[in-house]
């Protein structure tokens, strides 16, 4: 019984710390779309394709 709660409360952090990350790399995207002037591109965000495309241009 307790491993299963340990492993359910391990894989829950990893989620969270996943997310963290996630963030991260879409905050810092948007500064520096914002920084080279191209908010039009903030749209693309919406597109998960496109939004893979920005994170790999910007190497985030």
């Amino acid at each position: 019984m307790a491993k299963k709660f340990y492993r359910e409360e391990g894989l829950e952090e990893g989620r969270a710390e996943g997310r963290a990350q996630e963030t991260a790399r879409i905050t810092a995207l948007v500064s520096r779309l914002v920084a080279d002037g191209r908010e039009g591109d903030l749209v693309l965000l919406e597109d998960p394709e496109k939004l893979r495309l920005l994170l790999s241009e910007y190497s985030l």
